[in-house]
């Protein structure tokens, strides 16, 4: 870190109608003024074009509360982190990268409860400290992808989201007949199907066998827009898994033995994820790991574009866990329009899915069991339970589930994130009723 700076009580500003105390001098106590809106505080602060930074602060409440972030102007920047939870004392953060330089305001926001009709009058917290850091703009994290001529228009927009974020970044080219202009600079390593083939989005992992063991590899995809604040997230979550899983955005939950490739819960990367969620395959355009946890070969995908499902094959196999990430709604979005989404690798296997199927029984069996054990790699290794406790209540009751509904069952804590997991895995109103405890 470097530069640190404290936020004092007196810099803050009231946003919407609060009530502010001073327990002592470094607390302020915040207090809804009234019901059904959405006040807290803000400050301002001074930032450089192009830094990163991150605010931290340490509070405890009763309420939801979110992260707010906006420019000199007050326009509002979204955010990757919505949410910090209730009834505990911790220290939370956010990161975000300048886009110029002078003034931004940053602040907290009491939220509405999702369990209450509406907002109390008597919601709070109380802010015990506030800080905001620089990082260093090297992370140790390269990215690479794969892409083709097709993808020549969503290439660059994809490319200005995450270099800034990464000290390097491998493209593998799929039947480009020359390289582009744009891609000839010295943080760009391109590799072409006139050496190597025509991998498809196997590609995307021919710079692995590049990078030294503690490098995080990001793998991402040559349609989707990234945050600024996506590597130091994604970082920030194999942190908490000890770095000995592979996390992503996108993931998918099989169940023991699938009919189909089809065959699955899906947490779709433009969603919200209120826990980390362990899951059985993670989409490869929105993946993290330490280079030296997995590091399939190419040789390993014996057939190209199914990428996604070879990686979590060979996942399973080594005892990595795969986890889709905690965010907000909607923190990636597609870097083409509707109509631009042709001849996706998704639509083709949903035309005839039988080569997944096939690869699918290969790695069999999936299911909770199988995500278990691999966490449980992970419990052992680093002395603690990665899961948050909703997480570990829904592996708890999906492997329930799997005993046919034999001994013990497990329910499931009746608290906001796992009222939110819950509608994000779609799950049926009956399965919802019966998982949560009545308590």
């Amino acid at each position: 870190m470097q530069e640190k700076q404290l936020i004092l009580p007196e810099a803050w500003r009231p946003n919407q109608k609060v009530v502010l105390s001073q327990r002592k001098p470094e607390v302020l106590g915040v207090m809804r003024g009234q019901p059904g809106s959405t006040p807290g505080i803000v400050a301002p602060v001074n930032v450089k074009k192009g830094t990163r930074y991150i605010f931290e602060v340490e509070l405890v409440g009763n309420c939801p509360i979110r992260f707010y972030l906006a420019d000199s102007k007050r326009k509002e920047i979204p955010l990757d982190v919505v949410e910090i939870p209730r009834n505990r004392s911790q220290k939370n953060s956010m990161s975000f990268v300048a886009n110029e330089t002078g003034q931004v305001w940053v602040g907290l926001l009491i939220r509405n409860s999702k369990l209450e009709t509406r907002a109390q009058s008597g919601d709070y917290f109380e802010l015990q400290s506030a800080s905001l850091s620089s990082v260093p703009s090297s992370s140790g994290a390269v990215a690479s992808l794969a892409t083709m001529p097709s993808r020549i228009s969503s290439l660059p927009a994809t490319l200005a989201s995450i270099l800034d974020q990464v000290e390097h970044v491998f493209i593998h080219l799929n039947e480009f007949n020359e390289v582009p202009e744009f891609l000839k600079r010295p943080e760009i390593t391109v590799t072409r199907s006139q050496q190597f083939g025509n991998l498809r989005d196997t590609g995307k992992f021919v710079g692995l066998r590049e990078v030294p063991d503690d490098t995080l590899f990001f793998t991402i995809d040559d349609d989707i827009i990234y945050p600024s604040n996506y590597v130091t997230q994604m970082t920030a979550a194999l942190d908490r898994f000890d770095r000995r899983a592979a996390v992503g955005v996108h993931g998918i939950i099989f169940p023991r033995k699938p009919r189909s490739f089809f065959d699955r819960l899906a947490v779709h990367f433009k969603s919200s994820l209120s826990v980390d969620l362990p899951v059985s395959c993670l989409g490869t355009g929105t993946t993290a790991c330490r280079a030296g946890t997995l590091r399939p070969e190419i040789e390993d995908f014996e057939q190209h574009g199914m990428a996604d499902l070879y990686f979590a094959g060979l996942a399973k196999r080594a005892g990595v866990p795969l986890v889709s990430v905690a965010r907000r709604s909607d923190w990636l979005y597609d870097a083409l329009d509707p109509g631009e989404q042709n001849n996706t690798l998704y639509q083709e296997t949903r035309s005839n899915n039988s080569p997944h199927n096939k690869v699918l029984k290969q790695y069999g069996p999936w299911g909770f069991a199988e995500i278990e054990k691999s966490v449980a790699q992970v419990s052992v290794a680093s002395g603690k339970d990665p899961l948050s406790a909703e997480a570990r209540a829904f592996v708890n009751y999906g492997l329930w589930l799997e005993r046919a509904c034999t001994g013990a069952r497990v329910d499931v804590p009746l608290t906001e994130n796992a009222v939110s997991l819950a509608h994000t895995l779609k799950l049926p109103d009956f399965l919802r009723e019966a998982m949560f405890s009545k308590g």
